[in-house]
C-alpha cells in the first residue's frame, strides 16, 4: 500500500521557477552616471560595510535566549524575525548610504521609454 506524500517532488518542480522568480524581483539595480565599474564596487563595499556595521550594533544586544527563569518556547520565532528585521534594515541602510553618494535605484537612463 502506497503512502501519500503531503508534497511530492512533481509539485516541489513546479513551484521552483515561481519561488525563483520572487527572489530575483526582489535585486535592485543601481546606477550613476560616469561610474564605472571600479567606482561602483568601492561605492558598494563601502555602504555595504557601513550598513552591516550599524545593523550589528543595533541587534546585538537581542542575543536574550532564556525568559523567566527557563527555557523560551518563543525565541527561536523571535530569534528568525530579529534576523528578517535586520536584513530588512541592512537593504535599506544600504540604499540610503548609496543614495547619499549620488547612486539611484532602478533602470540606467538608457534603457528607460521616454514618454511622450
Amino acid at each position: 500500500m502506497r503512502s501519500k506524500r503531503p508534497f511530492s517532488p512533481l509539485i516541489a518542480a513546479a513551484l521552483a521557477p515561481l519561488v525563483l522568480a520572487g527572489c530575483l524581483s526582489n535585486a535592485t539595480t543601481w546606477h550613476r552616471p560616469g561610474t564605472d565599474r571600479d567606482q561602483w564596487a568601492a561605492d558598494s563595499a563601502t555602504c555595504k560595510l557601513r550598513a552591516q556595521k550599524l545593523v550589528e550594533d543595533r541587534y546585538a544586544s537581542h542575543s536574550s535566549y532564556m525568559g523567566n527563569g527557563g527555557v523560551d518556547n518563543s525565541a527561536g520565532h523571535r530569534s528568525l524575525m530579529r534576523r528578517h528585521d535586520a536584513g530588512r534594515d541592512m537593504k535599506s541602510l544600504y540604499g540610503d548610504c548609496l543614495k547619499r553618494k549620488g547612486y539611484r535605484s532602478g533602470p540606467p537612463p538608457s534603457t528607460r521609454k521616454k514618454q511622450v
